[in-house]
C-alpha cells in the first residue's frame, strides 16, 4: 500500500460514521414527528461529537517516515476532514440543537 492510499477501516470510521447518522436521523424523527419531549436533537449532539472524536483517535493512521535528520509525520487527510466535520456537526447539535428545533417547528 502506498503512502497515498487510504484504509477505510470499519471499527475505526464506517460504523462511526454510520452510527452518526443514525442518531441523527433518530432524533430528528422523534423530536418533529413523534415529538417526545426531551431535546433529543441536542443530545444526539454530544453523542456525534464522541463518535467524531473515535474517528480522530481510531480512525485515522499516522505513518512516520525518517528522511536523513527530519521525521514526516503523514497522516491521512480524509480521516481527518469527516472527524472535523463530523465534530462540527455535533458541537453545533449538543450546543443549538433545542433552538434549531424551536425555529425548525416556527417555521412549519
Amino acid at each position: 500500500m502506498s503512502s497515498n492510499d487510504y484504509k477505510l477501516n470499519f471499527w475505526g470510521f464506517w460504523f462511526p460514521v454510520v452510527l452518526c447518522l443514525i442518531i441523527f436521523v433518530a432524533s430528528v424523527y422523534i423530536d418533529f414527528w413523534l415529538l417526545i419531549k426531551g431535546n433529543w436533537l441536542q443530545r444526539s449532539g454530544a453523542i456525534i461529537t464522541i463518535l467524531g472524536a473515535w474517528i480522530t483517535f481510531y480512525g485515522s493512521k499516522f505513518e512516520m517516515v525518517m528522511k536523513g535528520n527530519t521525521l514526516n509525520i503523514n497522516t491521512k487527510l480524509p480521516f481527518n476532514i469527516w472527524s472535523l466535520i463530523i465534530v462540527f456537526v455535533g458541537t453545533i447539535l449538543s450546543g443549538y440543537g433545542d433552538l434549531l428545533v424551536i425555529w425548525m417547528k416556527g417555521l412549519a
